[in-house]
């Protein structure tokens, strides 16, 4: 038979009462500490996966502009206008873009505006005019020559606000401007 042996007040000794303060500030530094660390790892991970998240948003998206130019290119000349002087299929091409002649809508060749048929709406430019197209806004450049035989011109550019020059000004272009990540 075992006999405990209790203090006269009925209540625990005082070695077997608890944590004492000491001991209760040192645990909750160490716990800060731990935290600390484990918030920083977490932080730096979720940089990470944005970063990389940033960097295969970027990369489809150039999949996509690549796969819509390389289309347009693989088509351009289709339904051009062959008399004389012909409409060439690749009308003309610089640094910053790339104009193509090809027949989006092939014939006929209409457009439909209240069930009416509006003929040869497309209009293409003559590449053998001046001035060249980096202008290329109806009112402020108009083509010395259009063939008006349903081939349509298509433009693809790096200058979106149609100055001419490659710049940080293209960034605040409207269709820059319209774009999830315009920088």
């Amino acid at each position: 038979m075992s006999t405990f042996l209790h203090s006269g007040s009925g209540r625990p000794s005082r070695r077997d009462r608890g944590f004492t303060l000491v001991e209760t500030m040192v645990t909750l530094l160490v716990m800060a500490v731990v935290m600390v660390v484990i918030m920083s790892i977490v932080y730096a991970i979720s940089r990470n996966k944005a970063a990389t998240a940033n960097r295969i948003e970027s990369s489809q998206g150039a999949r996509v502009a690549i796969d819509l130019m390389s289309k347009d290119l693989r088509s351009a000349g289709y339904g051009v206008d062959r008399d004389s002087p012909s409409q060439p299929p690749i009308a003309y091409v610089d640094s910053v873009q790339v104009l193509i002649n090809e027949d989006l809508q092939p014939f006929p060749d209409t457009t439909s505006i209240l069930w009416v048929v509006q003929p040869g709406t497309p209009q293409a430019y003559n590449p053998a005019g001046n001035p060249k197209p980096f202008q290329f806004a109806g009112t402020a450049w108009t083509p010395s020559r259009k063939f008006l035989t349903g081939a349509e011109t298509i433009r693809w550019t790096l200058d979106v606000n149609n100055d001419g020059v490659i710049d940080a000004n293209d960034i605040a272009g409207t269709d820059a401007a319209k774009t999830q990540n315009p920088n």
